[in-house]
């Protein structure tokens, strides 16, 4: 008897700790396509950042474009946990890293040849500072679709939706 008392405190609590992972974030699934000047973008890391500025609140999202420039985004937790298939519900702000480009996903120097590897978009939605990509997740489904111009307007939306 007693170590079934065990047994089902040690559930309960691990059952606790996991539910508190997320840290009473509302999440919501959210997908997307990335494309530029109508084409898609492989290998490419799309970053979900609650907006704290408008009240965001909760860890980063992410997922990699495949060959279509299709993406899934996955709630990153603390520590060891495994991410949770989705985005926290608000304001985001959005930027990208070029995962072909080179380990920082913002170009640089290959350093067994010191051939210059350029990454495929401008610089403004590598940094989060300057990405002009913003949304507003919604509870439900989601889905972004990004088209990146060559030349960003700064401190404005991309073509796209969420809906």
């Amino acid at each position: 008897m007693r170590s079934f008392q065990s047994l089902l405190g040690l559930v309960v609590l691990s059952s606790l700790v996991f539910l508190s992972g997320c840290g009473g974030v509302k999440l919501a699934d959210a997908s997307g396509r990335l494309t530029m000047d109508g084409k898609p973008l492989d290998g490419m890391k799309v970053i979900f950042v609650p907006d704290a500025e408008f009240g965001g609140k909760g860890r980063i999202s992410s997922g990699v474009t495949d060959s279509d420039g299709r993406f899934v985004l996955n709630y990153e937790h603390a520590g060891d946990t495994p991410p949770a298939k989705g985005v926290a519900v608000g304001k985001v702000r959005v930027y990208l890293m070029d995962n072909k480009a080179d380990e920082s996903g913002r170009g640089g120097e290959d350093e067994a040849s010191g051939a210059k590897i350029d990454v495929r978009v401008p610089f403004a939605y590598l940094n989060l500072q300057s990405s002009p990509i913003r949304f507003e997740v919604t509870k439900g489904s989601n889905e972004f679709d990004i088209e990146l111009s060559k030349f960003p307007v700064s401190n404005s939306t991309p073509s796209g939706n969420s809906d």
